[in-house]
């Protein structure tokens, strides 16, 4: 099931390149209003929509992206894998490499991430009813102060997504450049080639950097985001943070 959705990338990004084109006039619209009308539950439903879906369409451009990266890997990975095939009828098969976590779950981050902006845009059309008095107006403030955090979250997962989908590729590229002209060199030559280290090519901290910008942006916007239920945060310094 995973295989199939990766493969509609194209489709991914066509659906959020429409929704930002969308999004563009709306916000366009967006500004006549304020300018002739100002105030009120138009602006209101205007200011919901455009706060959180046009980032829910650049939210489903990065999952295209994301899926085109793990095609990617996944056309790598198949080369690999009949380059070693091949190699095994005269026992020359590389070492198999257990794929390390990160290649493992960055197609699932970009899967979270796209389900909790998704979440964000509920809270938005939450917000867009309780504005228009169709739910109880009540509920307004909870909706506007939580649907900006939680889209934040998906953002956070998406672009951690992307960056470990890259690390990916440049795993099995690595494994390929150093593995496969090794076998062949002993292939050419009777003599046991060097190897060398695939890890030692993939710099850490670089991984690191990455798994820290998601743990800030998730964590620094849902308390924060809590906190102004209950304790009235001026909007200037609400939107500085953000």
């Amino acid at each position: 099931m995973m295989d199939g959705m990766i493969k509609r990338y194209k489709s991914i990004l066509t659906l959020g390149m429409l929704v930002v084109t969308i999004s563009f006039f709306v916000g366009l619209f967006r500004l006549y209003n304020q300018a002739t009308v100002g105030a009120g539950v138009t602006e209101e439903v205007l200011k919901a929509y455009t706060e959180i879906i046009p980032l829910y369409g650049l939210g489903i451009l990065k999952l295209g992206i994301g899926f085109a990266i793990a095609t990617i890997v996944m056309n790598l990975r198949a080369t690999g894998d009949n380059a070693r095939q091949s190699l095994s009828k005269i026992d020359k098969q590389p070492p198999d490499i257990d794929p390390p976590i990160f290649a493992r779950i960055f197609p699932s981050l970009l899967v979270m991430g796209i389900l909790i902006e998704t979440i964000a845009v509920l809270f938005a059309i939450g917000w867009m009813a309780a504005a228009t008095g169709i739910i109880d107006g009540t509920l307004l403030h909870t909706f506007e102060v939580l649907a900006e955090p939680i889209e934040g979250v998906g953002v956070a997962l998406l672009i951690g997504g992307i960056a470990l989908g890259l690390a990916t590729i440049v795993l099995n590229l690595s494994r390929q450049a150093i593995v496969l002209p090794g076998r062949l060199i002993e292939m050419a030559t009777g003599k046991e080639a060097e190897l060398g280290s695939i890890k030692g090519l993939f710099p850490k901290w670089i991984l690191m950097i990455t798994y820290l910008g998601m743990l800030v942006t998730s964590t620094g916007l849902i308390p924060l985001g809590f906190i102004r239920l209950t304790v009235d945060i001026p909007t200037p310094l609400w939107e500085n943070w953000m």
